[in-house]
């Protein structure tokens, strides 16, 4: 029986242009706000999958799992954005 893979993110490449606008971005007054924005609707996002019902348990793995998801491609798209820099050097 083969295990089941989880997913996990791929590398994605980026072009040079791509990554001069995101470190830009990175140093920008819009990327504070954007990121705050983004801690705040990543701390909805816990504070939701907890209020769930669990009277259906198939419902809830599919909302936590959403939510999770929804959660962690944020979370990568921060770090991109704040690595944009360190890319850009190499």
């Amino acid at each position: 029986m083969r295990k089941k893979q989880l997913d996990r993110p791929e590398k994605v490449r980026t072009s040079l242009e791509e990554l001069e606008v995101l470190s830009r971005l990175k140093d920008s007054i819009e990327w504070s706000i954007l990121k705050r924005w983004v801690t705040r609707y990543i701390s909805h996002l816990k504070s939701v999958s907890f209020k769930l019902l669990e009277t259906d348990p198939h419902y809830l793995s599919i909302r936590h799992a959403e939510f999770a998801g929804q959660a962690l491609g944020l979370k990568e798209l921060i770090k991109a954005v704040e690595n944009s820099g360190k890319r850009l050097e190499k």
